[in-house]
């Protein structure tokens, strides 16, 4: 498909309807612009599907008039899970990090949405940097609030596994250590997101530190001072809520985590433990702002990870739920 609308009035009205999307609410009108260059719309005849769950999805819809059904198979006796109205969005996370529906969207009437499709967005990244990283942020503030959400929903209402309220002035706990090894990058390569030599920039910019087994790699209710990148190992992710302690995953070899508290300005939602000795690369909030507010093609990776990570948490964190 082609990448730019050649009707100014047509690239005109798309951007009208880009504006009064709630999730674009904080785009600059030249972001806006660019924005409405790569959008193309969609007709859909009432009881037409925009796609089915499990579709491989690769695209975003914005609802531009109509309205939409959200239908998912395991709940055949609910008509309709959700529905969507104008300026709505759905299917955002998928424009990034490609994955199977979750649900089915159909439309209730006679509808049209604008599309942005996965190759699109890779041209914002190439030609417009500014409003790619611009899209990124938009994208990040709606996955941060969902996961956030899905996460406080897991503790309230699923089950403890039985373990008692950690002690936050244990002396037992094992103290970290700065790590004098080499870090092997491989982990972090199999994200695709960095390549090795962006890798090592990174690993020799950020502070290196050792994890004993067991120890708090960041607590629940602090204040955020950095992010940080598992390259060795792996850590518990959990809640306490009164006496009962409330799992919420476990984190590999290149993940990125405690990048939400930072981006939101909140304290920790969540206490993380190395499960076995766990070597982390922790990014400072000095360093995490200059890569999150830069537009340079390494900050735009980094940018891209933070996205797809919150992305695949989410994802595991609502798979969770609903088990």
């Amino acid at each position: 498909m082609s990448h730019t609308i050649q009707n100014p009035s047509q690239k005109a009205m798309i951007a009208a309807i880009i504006r009064r999307a709630p999730m674009f609410a904080s785009l600059e009108q030249g972001e806006i612009d660019d924005l409405a260059s790569v959008f193309f719309p969609c007709i859909l005849s009432q009881g037409q599907y925009l796609f089915r769950q499990g579709d491989l999805g690769n695209f975003l819809a914005l609802l531009s008039s109509g309205t939409l059904g959200v239908k998912i198979a395991q709940d055949p006796s609910r008509h309709y899970d959700n529905t969507l109205e104008p300026f709505e969005i759905i299917g955002e996370m998928t424009c990034l990090d490609p994955a199977p529906r979750s649900a089915s969207v159909v439309a209730i009437s006679n509808s049209e949405v604008l599309i942005l499709e996965r190759s699109s967005v890779e041209y914002l990244r190439d030609h417009s940097p500014r409003t790619y990283s611009a899209l990124l942020r938009c994208i990040w503030q709606r996955v941060s609030t969902r996961l956030r959400v899905t996460n406080e929903a897991i503790s309230l209402y699923s089950k403890a596994n039985g373990a008692a309220t950690f002690d936050r002035n244990a002396h037992e706990n094992p103290r970290p250590t700065a790590w004098r090894g080499d870090i092997a990058v491989d982990a972090l390569e199999k994200a695709n997101l960095f390549s090795r030599r962006e890798i090592e920039i990174l690993c020799s910019v950020a502070r290196k530190t050792l994890y004993p087994d067991g120890s708090y790699i960041c607590r629940e209710g602090e204040p955020p001072h950095s992010c940080y990148i598992l390259v060795r190992g792996s850590a518990r992710v959990y809640r306490d809520t009164g006496r009962h302690r409330h799992v919420l995953g476990t984190l590999h070899e290149g993940a990125l985590f405690g990048q939400v508290a930072l981006l939101e300005h909140r304290r920790r939602s969540a206490t993380v433990v190395a499960e076995g000795d766990a070597v982390i690369v922790e990014l400072s909030r000095a360093d995490f702002d200059k890569l999150i507010n830069s537009s340079t093609p390494f900050a735009l990776r980094f940018q891209e990870m933070v996205t797809v990570n919150g992305i695949r948490q989410l994802r595991s964190a609502n798979e969770r739920y609903a088990a």
